[in-house]
């Protein structure tokens, strides 16, 4: 006797059906597609990242869009990288240089960014930045940014919302494959 086996409800995948015969079959494959696709990087906002000459004073700055072809993105660097995954990958490999020298904060968490860093993916997108007037341990209105460097690109992963196979390092999706991002002048 025929029985009809119908899967459903699983996250990124489209329903699908087949038949199974009691007593003649001792197993059923079930083969479900999926309507994601490997993350691509449909464009990015590096070239307008120059926060060179602004003040430590600001709130954000060195802010780079990240747009891909994935309805929703999430962050998909594995815990073993970082506890606080990409958004501490990216405030831990933050490197900045000012004018007069200011220091980043140390970096004493896994899980906080007290550098100052921003990782925000929404949707489609992957936005950083940064916030000196949080990240440094002296802002002051007379000091300003000559760079902003972005590093360690090759440890943050994004993948599709729900599909952990195909996740990818933000650095294998940009121009050149590089591991960091300068903004400078």
């Amino acid at each position: 006797m025929p029985y009809s086996v119908q899967v459903y409800g699983v996250a990124g995948y489209q329903p699908t059906t087949t038949t199974v015969r009691a007593g003649s079959q001792e197993s059923l494959i079930v083969n479900i597609s999926t309507t994601a696709s490997p993350l691509v990087m449909t464009a990015n906002t590096i070239a307008q990242c120059k926060p060179y000459g602004q003040s430590t004073n600001v709130q954000a700055t060195a802010q780079i869009t990240f747009t891909f072809n994935a309805t929703n993105i999430e962050d998909a660097t594995p815990v073993t990288v970082s506890a606080g995954k990409g958004a501490e990958v990216l405030d831990a490999s933050l490197s900045v240089s000012t004018m007069l020298g200011a220091s980043l904060k140390s970096n004493l968490s896994t899980t906080m960014q007290e550098r100052g860093t921003s990782f925000l993916p929404n949707g489609n997108t992957l936005t950083i930045s940064w916030n000196p007037s949080t990240g440094l341990t002296a802002p002051s209105p007379s000091d300003s940014i000559l760079s902003v460097t972005y590093n360690n690109l090759g440890s943050i992963s994004l993948q599709p919302a729900g599909h952990p196979e195909f996740a990818r390092t933000l650095a294998s999706m940009l121009p050149g494959m590089t591991s960091f991002i300068m903004c400078a002048n």
